[in-house]
């Protein structure tokens, strides 16, 4: 998406269907803070993403986040 405030309203959709237990989604969400400006956020939300991902086996997403 080219409307980064739009991108971060989908993704946090997207984060609260899943129950914030997606680490992909999270990491979308990550990147949309970012994009915003809200970098606090997106560190946060990308932690919280990888340790989701390590903790079900996902390694390789644990790794690229």
């Amino acid at each position: 998406m080219r409307d980064p405030e739009a991108a971060l309203a989908a993704a946090k959709k997207s984060v609260a269907l899943a129950r914030e237990e997606t680490p992909a989604f999270l990491d979308t969400l990550a990147a949309a803070y970012a994009s915003v400006g809200q970098f606090d956020l997106a560190v946060q939300t990308a932690q919280k993403g990888c340790a989701i991902a390590r903790k079900t086996g996902m390694e390789s997403l644990a790794k690229d986040m």
